[in-house]
């Protein structure tokens, strides 16, 4: 008797099987989880961590030199983050620096650190660079020096009419020279506090 009723339960096993799932999805139905638009409440982030590791030879030792960066970004737990957000976009597209900016920055550097007065000192650099071409061995420094400090090599508006006086400097550079006499305002030149001129036979 007790084999028949093990046999007749191990026969209905497999169907209890089959009945189980649904009666658990009769449960969903009527009860749901809670869902999130954004994530649970509680610490939530994502992290990026990036490292490198260097091998040192040292006589009887293994010593590696390393160093890494870690970034997380906490997600966000609460809608009110897409709707009012702490950061104000319509501030942040402001329009790009231009070279004018740049050039006010250089002015001010000059004069802040006592080398005299800065736009007669940016002009005469400007000058100075358009009287001297540039090499093809000159170096990736030169190029990024020239291509700031010559004011044709992009086709930005004027801001102020005073923006004029940058592009004159290029022209004068390129056809009369002597730039040290044009703009003896500025005692020392810029640019011979990080190379030396040479004269160039046209």
């Amino acid at each position: 008797m007790l084999r028949k009723n093990l046999a007749t339960l191990f026969n209905l096993f497999p169907i209890l099987l089959l009945l189980f799932p649904m009666l658990n999805s009769q449960e969903e139905l009527l009860s749901r989880r809670k869902r999130f638009l954004v994530w649970q409440p509680g610490n939530n982030w994502v992290q990026l961590v990036v490292g490198i590791g260097i091998p040192a030879d040292v006589d009887d030792h293994s010593i590696t030199w390393g160093a890494s960066m870690k970034a997380f970004y906490l997600l966000p737990d609460n809608s009110s983050y897409y709707d009012n957000p702490t950061i104000d976009y319509a501030r942040r597209r402001k329009r790009a620096t231009s070279r004018w900016d740049l050039y006010k920055s250089i002015i001010y550097f000059v004069e802040r650190s006592g080398l005299g007065d800065g736009k007669a000192c940016l002009l005469r650099a400007i000058c100075e660079l358009a009287e001297i071409p540039l090499e093809q061995t000159s170096g990736l420094f030169a190029e990024i020096l020239h291509a700031l400090l010559t004011p044709s090599s992009t086709p930005e508006e004027i801001q102020e009419y005073g923006d004029l006086e940058y592009h004159a400097a290029e022209k004068l550079g390129r056809s009369t020279g002597n730039c040290d006499s044009l703009y003896s305002e500025c005692r020392h030149s810029l640019i011979s506090k990080f190379t030396k001129l040479f004269s160039y036979i046209k």
